[in-house]
């Protein structure tokens, strides 16, 4: 998880654009100074930024430069600016860039001397930090000695602020703090405050001072800020890792300090002033000596202290804590990390021994607090700090009405489980993550229209589901997946949050999802017969979602153009059904379908020219027929028969569905007669009779 401090204020690679201001890291001080709460005036701000110029001064460990108004980043070695005159020239609200990044063990890369902060005041301290993109800068001390250190000798404080500082992202090891002159003697070898500090992100290792503050010193009236800083392996005959001398104020936050030890008072912290520790771990810290008191640490003065964890700190007296004035502790783990003197409860600690006074809503003499046996990252990119699991007796020993603060050192939240208590201690046991879900049944490809329902595989105690990354090919509900289109399903696992775990989201699981097969294609209004010369649209029954068509298999009798058939013979028709291949299905024939097709019915008309003819003179009638089909189109072919009763008297030959004759002379006697006309049919057509008409020869 992100630290605290970089999210409350602008952490030295994120902010630049803050720095022209100087006062980001000023109200998180001031917040801090506050009780812990971050204010921020933007009228404050802007008001300061008005009046204010900042530079920022690039400082090189082999700096040689004696200018006075430059110190640029991208330099000439000539041009390269030291620490020493980096500090020398900046003024308060400036920035100290330093531009080498620490290679532990590479000395070249290490700033060495003693250096000086003199110019930095509230509200415009001076910021010292990393340039942009380097890592890990180390200011050393070279232990005190002469040798190969710039100045005459590099005894004393490694970093003495005089002033107002931020100090981010920086290792300070190697102090050496002997000397005797005022106003520092022997008193603080990473860095002394008479000032104003804030100290961020930094890193105080094997520094050293022979009476006060090995680590830090905040001197008397000085106000120190330590945030997410480490201290190891630093030593002084008080106050090992930090001493807070009277009436100085410290606010100890999201630290660790391990492995500190004092000659005789506060091998983690010595406290004559106010100090305020929230968060914090004191692990394997040590007062030897005589005599030998406070081991994490000695308070002669206020301290409070909240969700500190305290373990195998040792001393004589009070190994863990000795008070010599007013503590109240709160919400903590004291581990193999015994007290002495009587401390205020602050409730809701958890005690290996009984040592520390506690009544109210405590555990003590646990044997379950099962602190990890050695300081660990733990996920955080901060100091590191001593687990609990939930077999321990801190485990959610403090009710969520009293978790205070909201987050622990690493800057995970309390309580660590949604809706339950949290823990004491500095490190909040965190609802475990689930192993990443994935769906462990997934297809290896899917057919449109179809689906299936995921089983999705993860130790999370949560509902499980799957959402879809490609709703137009693949739609989820729950578990179940249901194939809505053609192309690449993307598909994701899910847990919710669950009694045990956090929920969990899975990545990106894909498969094809192809073309299906349609239904059967058939012709559903198949007639049961048909005429010749007629014709219907046949309609296609199929799911299919292409082109939809009939093909003749007997082009003599039906004919057919997409769906639109036609009767061109009499016989039997025979027709198959199609779909073509369209978005989410693949092409489709039917079988053969089969009906009759009959001959189509005529009607025969007959028409006399004339009623009456004189005998002898017939052949003045013209007889004219009309052969009508059944539905319009082809013309009936072939001939036509005038008869009187039983005797032709004439045929016709049609053409186009027409024809006509004319009696010869003498043909008929002298009478009446009744004349018909008879259409004898033909392959297509069935034959008809006409109306007979009446025709009347005459002398």
């Amino acid at each position: 998880m992100q630290r605290l401090v970089h999210r409350a204020r602008c952490h030295f690679f994120a902010c630049r654009g803050f720095r022209s201001t100087g006062l980001v890291r000023l109200s998180m001080a001031a917040a801090l100074l506050m009780g812990g709460f971050l204010v921020a005036s933007v009228s404050f701000l802007d008001a300061v930024s008005a009046t204010s110029t900042v530079t920022t001064w690039y400082a090189y460990p082999a700096g040689t430069s004696s200018s006075t108004t430059n110190c640029p980043e991208t330099a000439t070695t000539s041009s390269e600016c030291s620490l020493t005159l980096a500090l020398s020239n900046a003024k308060a609200g400036d920035t100290v860039a330093l531009a080498t990044s620490g290679v532990e063990g590479t000395t070249s890369t290490y700033y060495i001397g003693n250096f000086t902060v003199s110019t930095g005041i509230s509200p415009n301290p001076l910021t010292i930090e990393p340039a942009m993109g380097v890592t890990d800068p180390i200011l050393d001390g070279n232990l005190g000695s002469s040798i190969a250190c710039p100045t005459t000798t590099c005894d004393g404080p490694v970093l003495r602020i005089g002033s107002g500082a931020t100090i981010e992202g920086i290792t300070i090891q190697h102090g050496y703090n002997t000397i005797v002159t005022d106003p520092i003697t022997r008193r603080g070898g990473g860095i002394y405050n008479g000032g104003t500090a804030t100290l961020t992100d930094d890193t105080f290792s094997g520094d050293s001072a022979t009476q006060y503050g090995g680590g830090v010193y905040s001197g008397v009236g000085s106000a120190t800020i330590l945030i997410d800083d480490t201290f190891s392996g630093d030593s002084a005959e008080y106050g090992g890792g930090a001493y807070i001398n009277g009436p100085a104020t410290a606010t100890l936050t999201d630290d660790t300090l391990s492995g500190n030890s004092a000659t005789q008072y506060g091998g983690g912290v010595f406290n004559e002033g106010t100090a305020t520790l929230t968060n914090d771990t004191l692990s394997g810290n040590s007062a030897t000596g005589v005599p030998a008191t406070g081991g994490g640490i000695y308070n002669d003065h206020t301290a409070t202290l909240t969700n500190d964890t305290l373990s195998g700190d040792s001393a004589t007296y009070g190994g863990g804590i000795y008070n010599n004035n007013t503590a109240s502790i709160s919400n903590s783990i004291l581990n193999a990390a015994p007290c002495q003197g009587s401390s205020a409860d602050g409730g809701y600690n958890v005690e290996s021994d009984n040592t520390c006074d506690f009544v109210t809503h405590d555990i003590v003499n646990s044997s379950t607090i099962h602190l990890a046996s050695s300081l660990a990252a733990n996920g955080s990119t901060g100091p590191e700090t001593l687990a609990i699991g939930t077999d321990s007796s801190a485990y959610e020993e403090v009710p969520s009405a009293e978790c205070t603060p909201a987050l622990d050192e690493r800057d995970d939240p309390r309580p660590g489980f949604p809706g339950k208590n949290c823990d004491a201690g500095a490190f909040e046991y965190q609802q475990p993550t689930p192993t990443t879900p994935t769906i462990s049944n997934l297809p290896g490809s899917g057919i449109y229209g179809g689906g299936f329902t995921a089983t999705v595989s993860t130790n999370g105690d949560g509902t499980q589901s799957v959402t879809s990354n490609s709703t137009g090919v693949c739609a989820a509900s729950g578990l179940a997946v249901s194939y809505v289109g053609v192309g690449t399903c993307s598909l994701t696992a899910h847990v919710a949050a669950g009694t045990d775990y956090t929920a969990a989201d899975g990545t990106a699981q894909t498969f094809s999802v192809g073309k299906a097969t349609p239904s059967t294609t058939s012709i559903f209004n198949l007639p049961g017969s048909g005429i010749y010369d007629g014709r219907f649209t046949a309609t296609v029954s199929t799911n299919g979602d292409g082109t939809r068509s009939v093909t003749s298999n007997s082009k003599g009798v039906c004919t057919a153009s997409g769906r639109v058939v036609s009767y061109v013979g009499v016989g039997t028709c025979s027709l198959t059904a199609h779909v073509a291949a369209g978005t989410d299905y693949t092409a489709a024939h039917g079988s053969p379908q089969t009906f009759p097709v009959g001959k189509a019915t005529t009607k025969t008309a007959l028409k006399l020219s004339t009623t009456k003819v004189t005998y002898g003179h017939e052949q003045t009638e013209h007889l004219s027929v009309t052969v009508s089909p059944q539905h319009s189109g082809s013309k009936p072919t072939g001939t036509v028969k005038v008869k009187e009763s039983s005797t032709t008297l004439c045929v016709i030959t049609l053409s186009s569905g027409k024809g006509s004759c004319t009696l010869s002379a003498k043909r008929l006697k002298v009478g009446t007669y009744r004349l018909v006309a008879t259409y004898g049919g033909s392959t297509n057509f069935k034959g008809s009779t006409s109306a007979k008409e009446t025709l009347t020869v005459v002398k």
